[in-house]
């Protein structure tokens, strides 16, 4: 950081990259960069709260007692949220996790990820559930899952790491909790927040989502 006339800046590194693209080898090659961030050693600060996840769902839930206003999404969410608490979080192999690992946020190529952007929602957390959410940015197309991103993803990350069967089975659980989060986000942002844009529905693609099979 520097301060230049009264003003702090932060100097960011220039990269020259793409965006990352959602071919299989490019996955895989993101799978082994997302096994390898959950191998660091989380710094002795970073907290346990996923700030997309519970607290922004009570949040909601807190305005909608509030101002009257139980949208059909809001009741839908009320009704997950108690079977979601039940996932069993604290049993589930944890460490950094970034939470967001969506397309606008990973530059690189089929060879290399270059980067890895907007840390804001990193946290402690479950891997497999960063897992998972990795699928929700980077494995659906037209409104469908593709089965060979996910496995793409997931051979990637297990060449440097292997799931744990609990991870395993708790997979389904945990997407539906990623998809719900980023639902609630976008809700939170263009209904609450910044209404009347043309991004105001966009977490119904979320939604729309949660009656999908899944390759897991």
């Amino acid at each position: 950081m520097i301060i230049k006339n009264g003003l702090a800046w932060t100097l960011l590194p220039y990269i020259e990259s793409n965006w990352l693209e959602s071919d299989e080898k490019s996955l895989f090659t993101l799978g082994c960069a997302q096994a390898k961030l959950h191998a660091t050693t989380p710094p002795p600060t970073l907290g346990t709260d996923f700030s997309m996840g519970f607290s922004l769902f009570e949040k909601l839930f807190q305005y909608a007692e509030e101002n009257g206003e139980w949208s059909d999404f809001l009741i839908m969410l009320k009704n997950e949220y108690d079977g979601l608490k039940m996932i069993g979080f604290n049993e589930l192999p944890s460490g950094v996790i970034h939470g967001d690992l969506f397309s606008d946020n990973v530059l690189g190529c089929p060879e290399k990820i270059d980067a890895i952007l907007d840390f804001e929602e990193v946290c402690i957390g479950p891997f497999a559930f960063d897992l998972v959410m990795t699928f929700v940015g980077f494995g659906w197309q037209d409104g469908e899952p593709i089965s060979n991103r996910w496995e793409a993803i997931l051979s990637g990350y297990e060449s440097v790491r292997t799931l744990e069967s609990i991870e395993r089975e708790s997979l389904r659980k945990l997407h539906t909790f990623a998809t719900l989060s980023i639902a609630a986000w976008r809700y939170w942002q263009f209904v609450i927040n910044i209404p009347g844009t043309k991004h105001t529905y966009r977490y119904v693609e979320m939604v729309d989502r949660l009656d999908k099979t899944l390759p897991f």
